[in-house]
């Protein structure tokens, strides 16, 4: 699983549709160049764009779930910034 902050917390976030957002989005931590913020803004725009593929009530659904992740990402993505940094030998 790419969504999640790994081992239990990756069972408690599905990767739904956004795999491949929460997979760049982790490479985003780990990179050079981007802030933690626009890192998750970048995170919130693929999964905005994942979810505007579905239809109807999934997409409602999808699009609702993209929101709650971004926020959660906000709220508690520091330690995993955080992290990635130190691995990488930055601050």
């Amino acid at each position: 699983m790419s969504c999640g902050p790994g081992k239990l917390g990756d069972w408690l976030v599905p990767d739904l549709v956004f795999r491949s957002c929460c997979a760049r989005h982790d490479g985003d931590y780990a990179g050079v160049g981007l802030t933690r913020k626009r890192a998750d803004r970048r995170l919130l725009d693929c999964m905005k764009l994942a979810a505007g593929r579905r239809q109807g009530v999934k997409w409602l659904w999808y699009r609702v779930m993209a929101r709650v992740y971004y926020h959660e990402v906000r709220i508690w993505g520091w330690v995993a910034w955080r992290r990635a940094r130190r691995r990488n030998g930055r601050r």
